[in-house]
């Protein structure tokens, strides 16, 4: 298993109903909501054990010249 990091080009969203239910943008004050499992709607992050849980901390954490 690999993880992996890129920056979105447009915020279009092209959703393959077969790989997923559903795709949203989050901005970061948000994905911080969702990783400490505050947010309002009860979205989770990924368990602590997944590759994507490292990849949102490592972003919500990035210092600020390199956040996108």
């Amino acid at each position: 298993m690999i993880g992996c990091s890129a920056r979105a080009t447009n915020e279009d969203i092209v959703v393959d109903r077969t790989e997923l239910e559903d795709a949203r943008w989050f901005d970061r004050a948000e994905a911080m909501l969702i990783a400490e499992t505050e947010h309002p709607d009860g979205l989770a992050g990924p368990h602590p054990f997944a590759i994507a849980h490292h990849l949102l901390g490592q972003w919500l954490h990035a210092p600020p010249n390199l956040r996108a």
